[in-house]
């Protein structure tokens, strides 16, 4: 919605025992002036995209990690796989 844009509606409700309401809304929209982060969808697009940038370069950077583990006498590499270690 944009500033000055009027919505009209109606709300029934009807319980159980057969009462009924009728609520008239009226909602009017208005510019508070403050910064509204999850409103804005470009800032909001804009953050996660960063986020996931650097997840991304980070796992990309990260070093693989080996883990010796023996079962019986032989001896198993298990490697950890991080996102990006595609090598």
């Amino acid at each position: 919605m944009q500033e000055n844009m009027i919505v009209l509606g109606t709300i029934h409700l009807e319980s159980f025992n057969g009462e009924q309401w009728v609520i008239d809304v009226e909602l009017k929209a208005t510019d508070r002036g403050d910064l509204d982060v999850l409103g804005n969808q470009a800032l909001v697009l804009c953050i996660f995209f960063l986020v996931f940038a650097a997840w991304f370069a980070m796992s990309l950077v990260s070093k693989e990690k080996i883990v010796e583990t023996q079962s019986g006498n032989q001896f198993e590499s298990v490697e950890e796989f991080f996102p990006g270690s595609h090598r």
